[in-house]
């Protein structure tokens, strides 16, 4: 099975240079708009400066590390994390 992986593997870098996939598209946005409308709004914001709701403000968390959004109380588990 895993000479079968390898197999694919080699594959998948040549197939990505001939057939390149966007970085994002406006389909991929605006799933993406309607998946954090619907499973993430209820407990989080994303705009900078609007404060924290039940979760913390998720602006900023690309490469913030996690239980760190400043004036957010996490939980004991997640600071020690």
């Amino acid at each position: 099975m895993s000479k079968f992986f390898d197999i694919v593997g080699s594959l998948v870098l040549p197939a990505t240079l001939i057939f390149p996939i966007p970085a994002h598209s406006e389909d991929t946005v605006s799933i993406g708009r309607q998946i954090f409308q619907t499973k993430c709004s209820m407990c989080h914001t994303y705009i900078p400066g609007a404060g924290h709701s039940t979760g913390p403000n998720l602006f900023g968390l690309v490469g913030r590390n996690m239980g760190t959004a400043k004036g957010y109380n996490y939980s004991e588990a997640m600071e020690q994390r």
